[in-house]
């Protein structure tokens, strides 16, 4: 068995780490690394449920509130594709300063296209790029 304790959740006020040695879940605030020598000073849960349910309740998170930041699929200097539940793409430019993070519960307000493949949010998002340059 693996020693190694593992992130396995992450929001704005706290953490969820999974902790193989004692079969169970602990929380911590958010920015607190948990380790294998320092997780018997936080609250433990025997699931992952209850380790949620109880962190939610105490820094007063709403379960039906949280969200997933959608994960990168492309990214670079100018901007970044991500990919959407239901396997679409969509690009945001790195410059945006009206961009809020994408999340799977957010991502369909985000303006423009999504695409089928990555290759062609890709394309997309360097094509309306040297349109903004004038090229």
């Amino acid at each position: 068995m693996s020693d190694t304790v593992t992130k396995v959740f992450e929001h704005i006020d706290f953490a969820i780490w999974h902790v193989p040695q004692a079969n169970g879940y602990v929380y911590e605030a958010a920015g607190v690394e948990i380790t294998a020598d320092n997780y018997h000073d936080c609250p433990f849960e025997d699931s992952y449920d209850d380790a949620l349910n109880a962190a939610c309740e105490l820094y007063d998170v709403e379960i039906g509130a949280l969200s997933t930041p959608l994960p990168v699929a492309y990214s670079n200097v100018l901007f970044s594709v991500y990919k959407t539940p239901g396997d679409r793409y969509l690009f945001a430019f790195s410059d945006d300063a009206e961009l809020v993070p994408l999340t799977d519960k957010n991502w369909q307000d985000h303006p423009g296209e999504h695409y089928d493949s990555r290759e062609q949010a890709v394309i997309a998002a360097f094509e309306k790029d040297l349109e903004g340059r004038g090229l």
